[in-house]
């Protein structure tokens, strides 16, 4: 991620050095590691400066400590005047870079820097009660929403906050792991991006929550957050749980919402962490039940960095759509029992519902007038799901290839001609002025 230039200066004779503060983020952070300049890694995680920058770059990090945090010691030491030991940062992560004028090394000016950022160092993880750095998606998401300034300011197991029995289940799923086709194993789900303030929290939080093929609802006076994984049910709702008349079943999806297959992009390490897109899951057994079209739908997961990840997200998508039985269930109070995001049975013969799995999409209690009053009765939306919707293969991941790097020579390394070799010859000219010499050289080419 690039910052946000606080401090620039220009030192030396000649003004032969540019000062630069720039702050990557307003929190502690785990690790600063390299520095790119228009896309292109200019100073390697340990602070060495690589090619035409070797020797016009130096580097300093600070990692966003709250505690007084040490100044820029360089910085200091030769901007005294304008940078002095009460310039701590404090809370900030940020970088001070001293770059040599170059015409060679910077031939357009300041470059658009970014920096390779290991993120936040002080997300609560409830089941240990410690904090630290994390890319569990579900306390990713937590510790956002739980942030008083920048989220919603929902603390963990507080009152109106984020309920931590859920939050517990969710980071659980997330650790997982999961075999891949190349060997070894990764997380379930982890969270990996950048959350910019000048969007909604609820743009933020849905952005996140795709990490994990996950929801976030609110039910019971508290934040649920729930990880994309099958439950098993522990409430089945039947008949003696039904008002008159209070169900309706929706059997199949309009075509405008079908699908057969998802693609979509994801933020790929090969790529210089640039979006790309990773290979796309479909199914023949669905596109032959809509007759032979393919259909995509596209998605976009900015906080996925695992090719095999998104393949697992983008394959829950199209499993997800393709239960399509929808049920209007309007219940007794019995049936509040069934809060949004788990799983229940439903057993109504009359239908041929045998306990058959339904995941509550939505849960609320709707005012219905009975006799000379009325009452709150529960409305559930119940969409049909599977154990299979979660299931995964290590066989069924494709493998991602980041598109081909350019061939193309640098125009800031180029290698000199080869040494020139001259001939000569005689020539006698037409017009009759004589015999002349006619000098032939040639080299290699650069």
């Amino acid at each position: 991620k690039g910052g946000a230039i606080v401090f620039l200066h220009e030192a030396g004779g000649q003004n032969e050095f540019l000062h630069l503060v720039i702050v990557l983020a307003t929190h502690r952070v785990k690790s600063i590691g390299a520095v790119y300049f228009d896309g292109v890694a200019a100073v390697d995680a340990g602070g060495t400066a690589l090619g035409r920058w070797a020797g016009k770059v130096a580097v300093e990090k600070r990692l966003g400590h709250h505690v007084p945090q040490a100044p820029f010691t360089a910085l200091s030491a030769e901007v005294s005047q304008h940078w002095t030991a009460a310039h701590r940062l404090d809370g900030c992560a940020a970088i001070h870079l001293c770059l040599t004028h170059d015409a060679d090394a910077f031939p357009g000016g300041i470059p658009n820097i970014a920096v390779d950022v290991q993120g936040k160092d002080d997300i609560l993880d409830p089941r240990t009660g410690l904090q630290g750095y994390s890319e569990n998606a579900a306390l990713c998401v937590a510790d956002y929403m739980a942030d008083p300034v920048l989220g919603l300011g929902a603390g963990i197991g507080l009152e109106d906050g984020i309920e931590t029995e859920s939050l517990i289940e969710a980071a659980n799923i997330c650790d997982e792991p999961v075999a891949r086709a190349a060997g070894g194993t990764e997380p379930r789900y982890s969270c990996n991006g950048v959350v910019m303030l000048d969007q909604t929290p609820q743009t933020i939080i849905e952005a996140m929550l795709t990490a994990m093929a996950g929801r976030c609802v609110w039910q019971g006076a508290a934040w649920r957050i729930h990880a994309g994984a099958y439950r098993v049910p522990e409430v089945t709702l039947g008949a003696d749980d039904l008002r008159e008349g209070g169900i309706a079943l929706t059997t199949r999806q309009s075509r405008a919402n079908n699908f057969n297959g998802v693609r979509g992009q994801f933020i790929s390490p090969e790529n210089d962490w640039q979006p790309d897109d990773f290979p796309a899951y479909s199914s023949s057994v669905y596109v032959a039940e809509d007759g032979g079209d393919q259909v995509w739908r596209d998605i976009s997961l900015p906080f996925t960095i695992s090719s095999s990840t998104a393949q697992r997200i983008a394959k829950i998508e199209l499993e997800r759509q393709r239960r399509q039985q929808v049920v209007k269930w309007s219940g007794k109070l019995s049936a509040w029992k069934a809060a949004a995001g788990d799983t229940v049975n439903l057993d109504y013969a009359r239908w041929g519902f045998a306990d058959k799995p339904f995941e509550v999409q939505s849960a609320r209690l709707d005012l219905s007038a009975v006799g000379d009053g009325v009452m709150l009765v529960p409305e559930l939306i119940l969409r049909e799901t599977s154990p299979l919707v979660y299931e995964w293969n290590a066989s069924e991941e494709q493998i991602y290839a980041a598109a081909p790097r350019t061939t193309l020579p640098s125009a800031f390394r180029t290698t000199a001609p080869g040494v020139p070799e001259i001939s000569e010859e005689l020539y006698i000219t037409r017009d009759g002025s004589g015999v002349k010499v006619l000098i032939t050289a040639s080299w290699a080419p650069a």
